[in-house]
């Protein structure tokens, strides 16, 4: 593949979600399964290159180690590659020290998982322990060692592989196992190249052992890998052109995040400019299709000029007031009952009901049922145009929150304890508007300034939230803030949606391309490349029996 069909590749899909290290996994496909580099006839053939290994170890008839016997892979190779075991190379592998040290003995560096940024060794923190003369040597490291990670947590760091590549004299810890493989059958590189790619983490994920939650691999386990072995020097070119295409894959990563920092500056020059003239031309300006402003910050921009006298102009001056002096009733902090399986019994709200929608309306279908007396449910019974308020959860931005609830399932529905009744006095204020200003940013900063934290929970009570005051416009203006905040609410969802329509159509294109590159139109040309030799092996289909070897749990 050559760079200008890579970028030619990319500018399709360039827009999908995580674009760039979707090039980067193709890449890593296409080295070990040769659709990366062409075949050269005059590469040594790998049966040659596995003879000598076996006889520079000694075997001269077919063994477990080092055997020469026909191994289906799950894909097709062009003629001079072959399906091998890992432990076909003979690899020397040895676990690591333990991170503690002796007591006595060399000062030496062990490296640790913290010592391992992105499939990288980094030297900036590293820890000195000391450990006797013997073992240092046991555990050295040296350029051209693989170090995999033996266990871990973390599925997705477990079996990583690392290449070595110190200027420092080091061991390892007990973390780790060491791999060394003789560099004249396999390039260090092009190692650790194998297991970055699908081909053989999939493999890897499959020989997980799992125990007291933490994830392991074993000597056995890395020995036991179905890996493609190509000839030397064409791992040699695949490496150089794998070196060459990741470094234009971090090119293109940082013109997207330059080109993100600039739409970003962008994004905010346009809501400061409606925001200080929120006319239809600025509002237009923020939909520019050279950018996209973040959602989420125009429905923070909306909230804001509804609250400062900026989104509609007419009507006297302003006035703050507390929330509390524009109540009808008392608050109500909700039902604290358990629920009930009776799908027959009142309907109580999930606290999520009035804390995940970005528009501020309470989701009456979020419920839950429980056992509650005619008295109680009248009591606790939520009207069209309660305000619903968080009052206890473990995200801040969730505490406080406001939410309208519309009665539009005109079913019988309580509110739990961890959600705060309001009733707002509807002959002098619009509840609509009242929800809308307690959620705006200038208000919501003055709620999570107030909030306490108990037991890894953030908290606010009912009498605090009663304390905040918030801007009131007459009545009939507050009508008009709502229905021109519902109106470019409106056109935010519609942006949304355009967006995520956008992202979708991205991905599905550059699902598309890969299936089609690492698929019929790769193998082909595959073919086309393996025609000037004695042709390519036909795919063998995953799953086919006897496909992978059975696992050694030893080591």
């Amino acid at each position: 593949m050559t760079p200008d069909a890579f970028l030619a590749l990319f500018d399709r899909f360039a827009e999908a979600p995580g674009a760039v290290g979707k090039m980067r996994d193709m890449v890593r496909e296409f080295a070990v399964t040769g659709k990366l580099v062409s075949q050269e006839a005059k590469d040594k053939p790998t049966e040659i290159t596995l003879n000598d290994l076996r006889l520079k170890n000694g075997i001269k008839g077919q063994g477990e180690a080092g055997s020469t016997e026909s191994i289906n892979g799950p894909c097709g190779l062009p003629e001079s590659w072959k399906w091998i075991r890992l432990i076909d190379l003979f690899p020397e592998f040895q676990n690591g020290a333990s991170s503690r040290g002796d007591k006595v003995g060399v000062p030496i560096v062990v490296l640790r998982l913290a010592d391992i940024t992105r499939r990288r060794i980094s030297l900036n923190d590293t820890r000195t322990i000391q450990i006797d003369r013997k073992d240092a040597e046991k555990y050295n490291l040296r350029h051209g060692d693989t170090l995999i990670t033996r266990v871990n947590g973390s599925a997705d760091i477990v079996g990583t592989f690392v290449p070595v590549e110190l200027d420092v004299r080091a061991i390892y810890c007990d973390h780790f196992i060491r791999m060394r493989i003789d560099p004249s059958a396999m390039n260090p590189a092009f190692i650790v190249l194998l297991g970055a790619a699908r081909l053989v983490r999939s493999q890897i994920e499959v020989l997980f052992i799992t125990t007291a939650g933490q994830k392991t691999v074993n000597q056995g386990h890395i020995g036991s890998l179905i890996i493609p072995l190509p000839p030397l020097a064409e791992q040699q070119r695949i490496v150089a052109k794998v070196d060459e295409l990741m470094a234009l894959c971090d090119r293109l990563e940082a013109q997207q995040q330059e080109r993100e920092m600039r739409h970003t500056a962008l994004a905010r020059a346009s809501l400061a400019r409606f925001a200080d003239a929120p006319t239809p031309a600025n509002l237009d300006f923020l939909f520019h299709r050279t950018f996209t402003v973040s959602t989420k910050e125009l429905r923070k921009a909306i909230l804001t000029l509804a609250v400062t006298d900026r989104l509609v102009s007419f009507g006297p001056a302003w006035k703050r007031k507390p929330l509390e002096s524009i109540l009808s009733e008392a608050s109500v902090n909700g039902v604290s009952m358990g629920p009930t399986d009776d799908a027959t019994a009142t309907e109580i709200l999930r606290i999520s009901a009035g804390t995940s929608g970005h528009d501020f309306f309470v989701d009456e279908d979020d419920f839950k049922h429980v056992d509650l007396p005619i008295a109680e449910v009248k009591k606790y019974q939520l009207a069209p145009g309660d305000l619903l308020a968080c009052r206890f959860n473990g995200n801040l931005h969730y505490v406080g929150k406001f939410s309208y609830y519309r009665g539009a399932s005109q079913r019988v529905q309580v509110n739990p304890d961890k959600l705060i009744r309001f009733r707002i006095d509807t002959d002098t204020n619009c509840p609509r508007y009242v929800c809308l200003a307690m959620n705006a940013p200038p208000t919501r900063q003055a709620i999570e300034v107030m909030c306490a934290t108990t037991a890894g929970n953030i908290g606010l009570s009912a009498g605090r939230l009663k304390t905040i005051e918030i801007p009131l416009p007459p009545l009939p203006e507050q009508r008009r803030i709502v229905a021109k905040v519902d109106q470019l609410m409106a056109l935010v969802d519609q942006l949304e949606t355009q967006l995520a329509e956008s992202r979708t159509t991205a991905t599905r294109l550059m699902d598309a391309i890969v299936a089609e590159l690492t698929g019929r139109t790769a193998t082909a040309r595959m073919a086309a490349a393996s025609a000037t030799t004695t042709g390519a092996a036909a795919p063998v289909a995953p799953g086919t029996a006897g496909h992978w070897p059975a696992v050694d749990e030893s080591g």
